[in-house]
């Protein structure tokens, strides 16, 4: 750095490396070519200085022990280091290959988006090319710590870089966190969620920044649980109602996100159609976070395995028995949630509403007796959900003989009742069970916001 600058009448880029510029603070490493080393820190002052002054700093790979010794660094993980410890909006890579290929040996086949948690998927499965790896591992290791997006992009295309300056869409895989479903998560991702949701003081990582709440479908418990999770992270929670955004009829989704993009940090969503959480993800440059659609209900999944946590002492070798309809979004999400988490779920329900494709471990039978028996936790929801009122008189019927009273509790002693409400007294359950001293709906219902302050937190990149 300070020969550049003294070699250079008006210099626009000072070169910095670990070894010169105390940047990389490096761990040595056992290797075969040498003397390599991993990245322990990175002095972002050093490179917030020079970009105070106008520069641009050229980082060599190069990086220094704590004795002075210096040692190459791998430069994928180097930028990866480097993009964290600035907090970086984005991180590319340039590569010479169009981006992450379907088939390695079909540039056609270019991926265009992913999340991290679907490129750790295709890692593991060695679904991807060797030489690929390290930047792929350092991208998704990236925006898992807080960088907003990584961009793996051509280098050889003519102006790659000016592309990827002057246009949202850029050219390349790009890679970034949404919870759009459990699945997104993995169990590692669930994990991480409700260690955050635990911790009631997460620090303000939403300070000065929005939060865009979009809702199709009214809701009271997801919009106060969403709302105070963002005032205690920091932000300010933005109510959105359907007929201000209009989504998929007076605007797109995929301009809707990337409108609300340009405002909030984070973009939520309650909607009426999966997919048009899925066009939402596919084009927005911030995390798009499922309030619930007719597929999936992640926030509620993620509150009942904190619910099971705090009553049980642990989730892992809980019995939870679900009761009723089977194939709706609350069932879908738990079964994801409790299989990753190592709870054992079985569900009672009438034949034409059980869960399909359901995940492996989950037993599905018809006699609610049979479901409760040696349960930990009872769980059911309303038998009519909005948007079905077309059903209703079918599903009250067949659902009669499925409703959660104090009999069937009697034969699960000592289990707890939850539901995601709001109940229907009544019908799916009695009175009596929703008051009686195992009912444990309202700290459930608690729970909401804290696994809403928990995943809104993983989703930015805070750490558990």
């Amino acid at each position: 750095g300070t020969i550049n600058r003294e070699s250079a009448e008006e210099p626009v880029a000072v070169g910095v490396s670990g070894e010169d510029g105390g940047l990389l603070t490096v761990t040595p490493r056992e290797s075969s070519l040498g003397f390599v080393g991993d990245v322990s820190m990175v002095r972002a002052s050093v490179l917030d200085r020079l970009l105070d002054e106008g520069l641009t700093p050229v980082v060599s790979t190069i990086g220094a022990d704590t004795g002075g010794q210096p040692y190459n660094v791998n430069a994928d993980e180097a930028a990866r280091a480097i993009a964290v410890a600035m907090a970086a909006e984005k991180i590319v890579y340039l590569t010479a290959a169009p981006g992450l290929l379907e088939d390695p040996a079909d540039e056609a086949s270019l991926i265009h988006r992913l999340t991290s948690a679907e490129l750790y998927e295709r890692i593991e499965h060695d679904s991807v090319s060797k030489g690929m790896i390290p930047k792929l591992r350092a991208c998704a290791e990236a925006v898992d710590a807080g960088v907003g997006t990584a961009h793996i992009i051509d280098g050889r295309v003519h102006h790659a870089l000016l592309i990827e300056l002057l246009t949202d869409e850029g050219i390349g895989t790009m890679i970034r966190r949404h919870l759009l479903s459990i699945a997104d998560l993995g169990a590692e991702g669930v994990a991480e969620i409700l260690a955050l949701s635990e911790r009631a003081d997460l620090g303000r990582p939403l300070a000065g920044k929005g939060v865009a709440l979009v809702f199709q479908k009214p809701s009271a418990r997801t919009r106060n649980s969403m709302e105070m999770a963002v005032v205690q992270l920091g932000g300010h929670p933005v109510y959105i109602q359907k007929d201000e955004v209009g989504l998929g009829i007076r605007e797109t989704a995929e301009d809707v996100a990337r409108t609300l993009a340009c405002f909030h940090e984070v973009v939520a969503a309650r909607v009426m159609d999966h997919r048009d959480l899925e066009k939402m993800a596919a084009v927005s440059p911030r995390p798009i976070l499922n309030m619930l659609s007719d597929r999936d209900h992640p926030l509620q999944a993620l509150a009942d395995l904190l619910t099971v946590k705090q009553l049980r002492g642990r989730i892992a070798g809980a019995r939870i028995a679900y009761i009723g309809d089977g194939d709706n979004n609350v069932a879908r999400s738990l079964a994801e949630a409790a299989t990753m988490a190592g709870a054992e779920l079985v569900i009672a329900s009438p034949e034409g509403y059980r869960l399909g494709q359901a995940p492996e471990g989950v037993r599905q039978v018809a006699d609610p007796a049979e479901a409760v028996e040696g349960a930990d936790v009872v769980y059911t929801d309303v038998w009519v959900s909005m948007g079905q009122d077309g059903e209703a008189e079918a599903r009250m019927r067949a659902f009669a003989p499925y409703q959660v009273d104090a009999a069937l509790m009697a034969r699960a002693p000592g289990a707890h009742f939850l539901h995601c409400l709001p109940a229907k007294r009544g019908e799916e359950v009695t009175d009596e069970v929703m008051e009686a001293p195992s009912s444990a709906v309202w700290r459930q219902a608690e729970n909401r916001m804290h696994t809403a302050r928990g995943a809104l937190a993983w989703l930015v990149g805070v750490g558990a």
